[in-house]
């Protein structure tokens, strides 16, 4: 049915949509908020995780390193991109979590596939958020209306029943 062609791989967050002075704000805002969970699996409050930082987070944090991590996520998605178009591809078969967008807590699957003959990107609200990291993720989303994208049914169906 499909013939593999190219395969991409990208993290996905806000930073990705975030402009470079958003980047230099950091995220404390943000994390402070987070579920926090150490290198041994157990919560941790955000203040308890910043006692431990290592003795170079101040240098692994200036406006340099954040400078130059910035110019590598750009260049790195403007790669992704190119890449992407150049596949010329038909069909594309993206992985990715579901952060409770989709599926709530009371019924996460470990794996689910869409079949469906399109998918809905939403509108962004209107007015935007006053927060800027808030903001930055309705860059994600469309201008003015929802927009649904073109789906490939009978590939969504021979995955589930692959």
């Amino acid at each position: 049915m499909a013939r593999l062609v190219a395969a991409f791989g990208t993290s996905h967050s806000t930073m990705l949509f975030s402009p470079l002075e958003n980047w230099l704000k950091l995220f404390d805002h943000i994390d402070v908020k987070s579920p926090i969970v150490d290198f041994e699996g157990a919560p941790q409050p955000f203040e308890a995780m910043v006692r431990r930082r290592p003795p170079d987070a101040a240098e692994r944090l200036s406006p340099a390193r954040i400078r130059a991590g910035f110019a590598a996520t750009a260049a790195g998605m403007n790669r992704l991109e190119a890449e992407m178009a150049a596949a010329r591809l038909d069909a594309l078969v993206i992985v990715g979590d579901d952060q409770r967008e989709i599926f709530k807590d009371a019924c996460r699957p470990a794996i689910a596939i869409y079949c469906g003959d399109s998918i809905r990107n939403a509108a962004a609200p209107s007015p935007l958020p006053e927060d800027w990291y808030y903001r930055d993720q309705t860059r994600r989303l469309e201008d003015g209306e929802d927009v649904y994208y073109p789906c490939d049914a009978p590939l969504g169906n021979h995955l589930i029943q692959g």
